[in-house]
């Protein structure tokens, strides 16, 4: 307890220094704000996202606190949390905060999908909930980004597939906030992100060393199949449904007809390819040789399983076993995971 005050003021030091190493990321990030912003101001909707960003901040200080709420209460109650290398515990403390996220805009979502107003018109109208929620998705994903900056290599693969992500998606967000249109598209897409609980959870899982093979693994796998097919496949699904039937004059604009048209068909044929790899894996339970349905859904989605266990602060492999778990050769190889939350 006496060591816990001193590790999380050494944490928050680390987390808010300037990195030199890290300076063309902050450029390249300030470079596509800029852009991103340029785009916005030429359609004239600028007004519109200033009145939602008490909300965003107040959501990048929320999460700020949950983030180093969690590594100072991980630190007393949760053992293996100071064994984990620094890249781990890292790790950790987003994924707690990437859960937490993932419930907040889920519930939020749930909410707005059952407002009959959304339903009687499903592009040409919007609601206040929805914009809220979206403030509250935009202030997680920049925090986010902050910390993908923060503390992944310029050259991961993985780091680099987060920021693209967290840009196309808050690009992409930005009509339904600054609009008054999108509301039941936008209530849909917030509830995707229910499937990301569960994946996590994998994650969380295997730390914890809970058997792959056990119940609670099991159920979380289903589960996190059953909620990946719902939200992610029937879901997304019913919008270009929506968008194909409502046709080119729903679209008030050439921008947002290839911005919000595409982006439905692509993250639909993203997330179709993805369950396609989860059912996969879930047939060779049945088949062999794998003994777990956890262990399939890990082979056939590429995760990465764990943090590597450090002696020290540094991030040094140990030649540990991992009961059947495999660990990456790369501990920063995020891509396919982070895809697969797309």
């Amino acid at each position: 307890m006496d060591n816990v005050l001193p590790a999380a003021k050494e944490y928050a030091l680390d987390l808010f220094l300037p990195v030199r190493e890290q300076a063309h990321n902050w450029l390249m990030l300030a470079y596509l704000s800029w852009s991103v912003f340029v785009l916005i101001d030429i359609n004239g909707i600028l007004s519109g996202l200033l009145e939602y960003m008490p909300v965003i901040y107040g959501a990048i200080l929320s999460f700020l606190g949950i983030y180093a709420t969690s590594a100072y209460l991980c630190n007393i109650y949760v053992p293996i949390y100071s064994g984990l290398s620094l890249f781990g515990q890292r790790q950790w403390d987003m994924r707690i905060m990437s859960s937490i996220h993932a419930v907040v805009v889920t519930v939020g979502g749930a909410v707005a999908f059952f407002d009959s107003d959304l339903h009687e018109s499903p592009i040409e109208t919007n609601s206040v909930v929805v914009k809220f929620v979206t403030s509250i998705f935009h202030g997680y994903s920049i925090f986010d980004s902050f910390l993908t900056i923060k503390y992944f290599d310029g050259n991961t693969p993985g780091g680099t597939a987060i920021l693209i992500h967290h840009a196309m998606v808050v690009f992409i967000s930005l009509f339904p906030l600054n609009t008054d249109k999108w509301g039941l598209p936008t209530s849909i897409y917030l509830m995707n992100e229910a499937s990301t609980i569960f994946l996590n959870n994998i994650h969380f899982f295997k730390d914890l060393g809970i058997e792959k093979d056990g119940k609670l693994a099991t159920y979380n796998s289903l589960t996190f199949a059953g909620v990946f097919f719902v939200f992610r496949i029937i879901g997304n699904t019913y919008i270009v449904v929506v968008l194909s039937l409502a046709g080119a004059s729903a679209f008030g604009s050439t921008l947002e007809l290839i911005s919000c048209g595409g982006f439905a068909v692509a993250i639909l044929a993203l997330n179709l390819f993805w369950f396609y790899r989860i059912v996969h894996g879930a047939l060779k339970v049945f088949r062999g040789p794998h003994d777990s349905l956890q262990t399939a859904l890990t082979d056939e989605l590429d995760l990465e399983l764990g943090a590597k266990v450090s002696s020290d602060e540094s991030d040094v492999n140990l030649e540990n076993e991992h009961d059947g778990w495999d660990e990456p050769d790369d501990e920063n190889d995020l891509l396919d995971e982070q895809n697969l939350h797309n």
